[in-house]
């Protein structure tokens, strides 16, 4: 089995245990990575505060190397690298600056801690945590 088998599959949100420094953590949710080839996919979908369905999904190839975004709203460039046999990492690029990152660690097999740091013009850089539980 690679490495990166241990961070594929669904993943349910552990709200209780969320630790946002911007914005308002999420009602639920759930995180899935599936492998395609070379591909990883990130499938979020979550209940925000308000009680709205929201839903993201991107893919990218994890090699360690920038590939341009298809839907560069957010982001342009996008880099995965599995740092360790534990930290599987991300970072995104908008004209050449590092906007936004997001690093999921297994604390577990059966744990996902994933942190998602950026910064904002007026408030400076964040870090919003989120702990999974494998489904």
């Amino acid at each position: 089995m690679e490495i990166i088998d241990n961070f594929l599959g669904r993943w349910a949100l552990l709200p209780e245990q969320a630790n946002y420094e911007f914005g308002v953590s999420p009602f639920s949710g759930t995180y899935e990575i599936i492998k395609e080839g070379e591909t990883l996919t990130f499938n979020m979908d979550w209940v925000d505060s308000e009680g709205k369905a929201q839903s993201m999904s991107y893919s990218e190839i994890c090699d360690g190397k920038f590939h341009e975004m298809k839907i560069t709203s957010i982001a342009d460039e996008l880099c995965l690298s599995l740092k360790s046999s534990t930290i599987l990492q991300s970072i995104a690029k908008k004209n050449d600056e590092v906007i936004l990152s997001a690093t999921r660690e297994l604390i577990t097999p059966n744990t996902l801690k994933v942190t998602m740091s950026g910064t904002l013009p007026e408030q400076g850089s964040y870090n919003n945590v989120s702990i999974y539980t494998k489904l």
